[in-house]
This record gives C-alpha cells, sequence and structure tokens, in this order.
C-alpha cells in the first residue's frame, strides 16, 4: 500500500491558533530556566518529539472534537495512536523512530486545563514550538522520575511508574470533582496523561502539570510534617540555599499573612487533606517556595504590609469574567504576598523579611498499599510512629495538617520590616523586553534607509492578537 507523505506534511505544516485572550494573570517578571536543553543526538531526543508530535496530535483532534459536557465514558477513553517515522496520510512525517502515544482521558484533562485559565492554542505553543525544545532536570528526588520543562518554563512533564499512571486513572473521576468543586485547590494540577513507547525505548508514561516555581526563588523547602531524616545534608548546604530542596527540620520562621487569607488557605488545606485522606494516599508534601522582595518591587500599605507594584509587571484587570481562572492564593505573581518572620532563642523578633510565597501540595499518587504497610511497621521497631513519613493515611493527613497550617500564622498588625543583609535578595539583571529592543532598534535605523511596514495594512482584520500562529513542522 503506498501512502502519500506529501499530503500529510501539507496538512501538519501549518495550523492556525485563534487569538489569545488576555488573561488576568500577574505575571512573573523574572524566570529561571532550569535543565539542560535537550540536544540532537541523545535518546531524550528522541523521546522529545515524540513527545511533542504525540501532544500536538492528541490535544488539536481533542480540541476539535471538543464539547461543553463530560459524561462517565470520557473517564474510561484511551485514544492510542501510532506514528511512523515515513508518515502516512493522517500523520506527519518526523525524524524521530517509530512510536505509539496513548492519551488518556482527553476531553476530561481538556475540561480542567480550560477552567484554570490554560488556553490550548498557547499550551500547544508552549511544549510543542519546534524553537523552543524542551530542558530536562535529573530526579530531584529519591523518587527516580525524569523532570522535563517546556523552554518557558510554564509546564513540567514528570515521568510516572505504571503503577502511579493506573492509579491516577482510577482516582481521576474523584479528582476532577474535587478540583471542579474547590477552584482554590492547593493540589498540583493534572492537564494531561500519557504513555508514550518508542520502538526500541522502555514505554514511559508521563504526566503534564503547570510549573509553580518557575520564577526567581531564593529557598525552596519539601514539607511533610515527619521529623526522621527530615533535615538538609551538611553536603547539600555546601551548594546553598539556593540550590538545595531543605526540609521540615530546616524551618527556622513563620509565615505571616492577612487574617483573611490565611483563613482560606488554612480552610483549603484541611479540605485537600481529607480529599487526600479518602483515597487512601500518603507521602504527599508541600512544595514552598519563597522569593524574597527587593525594595523597588513593593509598597507598604496603610495597614503596614506589602503589595506589589508596577515594577513587577502585573497585569491590571480588564473585565471580572476573566478572573475566573485565578487560584485566589495565586494572585501576587503566581503566590501570595507574606512576611517571612524569624525569632531568636528569647522570642524577640530577629528579622522580618516581604516575601512571596509558592505553595502547593505535590505527589500525591502514593497510596498505602501492603507494600507500604509493611514498610510502616519495619521502621516503628526503632523509630517513633509520629516521626516516620510512611503512616496510615488518617494518622498522616492530621499530622501533616498540625505542622503545615502552625507555619502559616495569622495576622492582622504586621511587624516593622527589618531585612538582616544576608537576607537581602540578589540583585537580578533583567532583560529588555521585546518592545523595548524593538525601540532600540528602531532608533539606530533612524539614519539608515528602511522600510516600515503596517501589519495591519498589509493583512487587513489581523492585529497584533490576530497575528499569531503556531506551526509544527516535521
Amino acid at each position: 500500500m503506498s501512502v502519500n507523505t506529501h499530503e500529510a506534511d501539507t496538512k501538519f505544516k501549518h495550523v492556525h491558533v485563534v487569538p489569545l485572550k488576555n488573561k488576568n494573570v500577574k505575571r512573573k517578571k523574572f524566570k529561571v530556566k532550569k535543565g539542560k536543553t535537550v540536544v540532537k543526538g541523545t535518546v531524550s531526543y528522541d523521546l522529545m518529539l515524540a513527545l511533542k508530535i504525540g501532544i500536538f496530535t492528541a490535544v488539536s483532534v481533542c480540541h476539535e472534537q471538543r464539547r461543553n459536557t463530560i459524561d462517565l465514558s470520557d473517564f474510561a477513553l484511551r485514544n492510542s495512536e501510532f506514528f511512523p517515522a515515513d508518515g502516512s496520510v493522517s500523520k506527519p512525517r518526523h525524524n524521530s523512530r517509530d512510536f505509539i502515544f496513548k492519551d488518556y482521558c482527553p476531553h476530561v484533562f481538556r475540561q480542567l486545563r480550560e477552567f484554570y485559565g490554560c488556553d490550548t492554542d498557547e499550551y500547544i505553543e508552549s511544549i510543542c514550538d519546534e524553537d523552543s525544545p524542551l530542558r530536562q532536570l535529573g530526579s530531584p528526588g529519591r523518587s527516580g522520575a525524569v523532570f522535563y520543562f517546556s523552554n518557558d518554563m510554564k509546564y513540567l512533564i514528570k515521568s510516572v511508574s505504571k503503577k502511579e499512571s493506573k492509579f491516577l486513572r482510577r482516582m481521576i473521576p474523584y479528582f476532577y470533582e474535587h478540583v471542579m468543586t474547590h477552584r482554590d485547590t492547593l493540589i498540583s494540577l493534572f492537564y494531561q496523561l500519557m504513555t508514550v513507547m518508542p520502538v526500541g525505548m522502555p514505554i514511559i508514561g508521563l504526566v503534564v502539570m503547570p510549573n509553580l516555581l518557575d520564577a526567581v526563588v531564593h529557598e525552596v523547602y519539601d514539607l511533610k510534617g515527619s521529623t526522621h531524616g527530615r533535615f538538609t545534608k551538611d553536603k547539600d548546604k555546601e551548594k546553598g540555599i539556593q540550590n538545595v530542596v531543605q526540609k521540615d527540620l530546616d524551618v527556622t520562621f513563620k509565615l505571616y499573612i492577612q487574617s483573611n487569607n490565611c483563613t482560606l488557605l488554612n480552610e483549603q488545606l484541611h479540605k485537600d487533606a481529607r480529599f487526600l485522606e479518602s483515597m487512601r494516599i500518603m507521602d504527599y508534601s508541600i512544595l514552598l517556595g519563597i522569593q524574597r522582595l527587593a525594595p523597588e518591587l513593593y509598597m507598604l500599605s496603610s495597614e503596614g504590609w506589602p503589595i506589589l507594584n508596577s515594577g513587577y509587571d502585573s497585569v491590571e484587570e480588564e473585565e471580572e469574567e476573566e478572573n475566573k481562572s485565578a487560584n485566589a492564593f495565586q494572585q501576587d505573581a503566581g503566590g501570595i504576598v507574606a512576611l517571612r518572620v524569624e525569632q531568636d532563642e528569647s522570642g524577640e523578633l530577629k528579622s522580618v523579611v516581604p516575601v512571596i510565597a509558592y505553595i502547593s501540595i505535590i505527589d500525591i499518587l502514593q497510596t498505602f498499599d501492603n507494600f507500604k504497610f509493611s514498610e510502616h511497621w519495619v521502621k516503628r521497631l526503632w523509630i517513633q510512629r509520629d516521626a516516620i513519613s510512611v503512616n496510615d493515611p488518617s494518622v498522616y493527613a492530621n499530622r501533616f495538617l498540625q505542622s503545615i497550617t502552625s507555619l502559616f500564622c495569622p495576622c492582622d498588625e504586621p511587624p516593622s520590616i527589618n531585612v538582616p543583609d544576608d537576607l537581602l535578595p540578589p540583585l537580578i539583571e533583567s532583560k529588555p523586553s521585546k518592545m523595548e529592543r524593538g525601540r532600540d532598534s528602531q532608533e539606530a535605523g533612524d539614519d539608515k534607509d528602511s522600510v516600515t511596514v503596517n501589519v495591519s495594512e498589509a493583512a487587513p482584520g489581523i492585529g497584533p492578537e490576530e497575528g499569531r500562529v503556531t506551526s509544527l513542522a516535521v
């Protein structure tokens, strides 16, 4: 059977994208790119190409078949597609090896993405743009998972085991109901679940999640509420605070938050923890990122609370309806403004530092199964029950809430800001924006012969937003 690959190449060469809407989000001004760029000639490069092609095709097809309602059959839906390297009538030709791409519950995850303000076209552009390779980061923990970031650091692609993938598919109806009911949930969201099976390579399961820590953070903590082994080793401390994930026993401060926001935060923590308890999930943790604010990035309100100023490149609200997708704890440049308060042994204030706190509950795919039950009782032979991480979900949730809620303190009258020299944020040299670079180049070319082309005149009806096009040329 002959295959018309030219027709497939032409079909997938250019894809028109619906204009992006102005979302009411406060952008993170300084972004940090983590990991190493996936380069050609490596095994990860073949996987990256398979991911880009598979995600592009699966999301595009799902968007074309979109509907406003979800029924029970959508939670069991699984689309499997074979992508030969030479292409076919309906598949593009590509430079990777043959692979099979499985996409689970596509309509359910599309609803989740749209509900939380993730635009489909922006999602495709961020992950699948051929000029923006993914960035790979080795496992920062003991799970052995591999992490990929989109080049703009908006999305995190994490590998999951076969067991975790199966559990997420069983849990997705309950997870969907919880996160759709509680818009301000702190549980890390899942935007897509898939399996990639390249020929000659191991089968790998992957999930796509929004990247919480895509801004500059000066401290990162992974908090479970347990104490056994929950400290940073001396060899890791030598790397510096900014380059290591710290743990429960390394926390020496409290976060003071405005009373109404702190009440909402603690209430949401209780709702999320009880949901995870009902699903028999344990070993989850709070990922806490702290960005210390430089003086030029905030001003004080009449009550003394820091407020981000226009220097943080925030986007003002245009319509109230566009604010529906915003999480209550991500209003301030993706996090929540707080005061990092540290006391000395006598109880006197040692430091009061204005910060942005990024908070999320992560690693929610570990259940209290027979293996964890056995591990719990083996460790109980020489370790106290409250100290070990592996515990019954009910005990784990109670200890987790007691520990984490004690970290967040409601405050009506904030203390005076006192930032010692060792906690001053380092100077960050921001790159000029595209508008500034364009203005500079235009001024530099005033003395030269130039031709100015008006986009709207060249293509009537196409403005700066309407003219955006995403393409996947393979």
